[in-house]
């Protein structure tokens, strides 16, 4: 009497929960803030007071988000749920742009385990994208292309918006669409312009 074996795959715990506590265990490991004299030089009270749990404040909010990933099923989601992983890459997303946006109201900077959490969130957005087969499916490609991304985000596009706000504002603080007019008409900042200009077309010809 034969008698056939069904291999059932082995259902697998979906990342995106390691990936989370990974966040929440940052939140309570390091600072969440940044430390105006580093690490070494601040004083116990102003470590403690950097870390994110040590008052009610909008840090909370960075970590709580990202946890609303976790009503999921346990195990891994297969890929042609493909709705649930375009939500978990734009959650991801949306959640790295809350942060930026809001310490930037706040006016501090973001500390370690702030950090820490931009690299679960990028983990998590790998993993979503991947199992949509984005550039094949590879995650090493994926992952590079999701950091560069973020760095550029990070260290071009958002300082240069922060740059260029003050342009639409007056003396008070107030906006001022025209604003900026009286900024490019100072003669140093036209200067500046034709220089560009001329270093671009330099280059262009050369």
């Amino acid at each position: 009497m034969s008698h056939t074996l069904a291999l059932h795959p082995v259902k697998k715990r979906d990342a995106i929960f390691l990936w989370v506590l990974f966040g929440w265990l940052a939140f309570a490991l390091l600072p969440s803030w940044s430390l105006d004299y580093g690490l070494l030089e601040s004083t116990r009270d102003e470590i403690l007071a950097a870390y994110g749990w040590s008052q009610f404040n909008i840090s909370w909010l960075w970590y709580l988000l990202p946890s609303l990933l976790l009503i999921r099923p346990w195990q891994e989601a297969r890929r042609e749920q493909r709705s649930r992983h375009y939500l978990d890459a734009g959650w991801a997303f949306l959640c790295m742009a809350f942060i930026v946006v809001s310490a930037t109201l706040e006016g501090r900077g973001l500390g370690y385990a702030t950090l820490v959490l931009f690299v679960a969130l990028g983990a998590i957005m790998t993993l979503a994208l991947t199992r949509l087969e984005w550039l094949g499916g590879d995650r090493f490609v994926i992952g590079s292309l999701v950091t560069i991304v973020a760095l550029i985000g990070v260290f071009i596009v958002w300082p240069s918006i922060a740059i260029f706000i003050p342009m639409f504002t007056n003396d008070a603080g107030e906006f001022a669409p025209l604003a900026f007019m009286a900024v490019l008409s100072q003669a140093h900042i036209v200067q500046v312009i034709l220089n560009s200009i001329a270093l671009s077309i330099a280059v262009g010809i050369g």
